[in-house]
């Protein structure tokens, strides 16, 4: 059984996969200040416009409670507990309280 042997180069180098499309790995490494780390990464380049943190809570609850409620209705039908059978009472939930809650919360 033969194996397949890298392709090589004009110098007579052997290539591995990603060198033979011409891609190649280098490992750089930078020292820097915890201050300059701050300035180049956590520091917003555009200043913020509006004060919507300050205006507006934080949607991510509401989201999660739209997926919540269309999820647990939807997993205590399924176990059928309590009796709970058929998805036609609670289709509303399924298609207009937890979507909308989604997007509100993504909005």
């Amino acid at each position: 059984m033969a194996t397949a042997e890298p392709a090589t180069t004009a110098s007579g180098a052997k290539m591995a996969g990603d060198e033979e499309k011409g891609l190649y790995r280098t490992q750089t490494g930078i020292t820097m200040s915890p201050e300059l780390f701050e300035k180049l990464y956590l520091t917003p380049k555009v200043p913020q416009l509006g004060d919507y943190n300050r205006r507006f809570a934080n949607p991510t609850a509401l989201g999660f409670v739209g997926f919540v409620i269309s999820t647990f209705t939807f997993a205590i039908i399924c176990m059928g507990w309590g009796g709970a059978q058929g998805f036609s009472p609670v289709v509303g939930i399924f298609f207009f309280v937890g979507p909308v809650l989604l997007t509100f919360a993504m909005v």
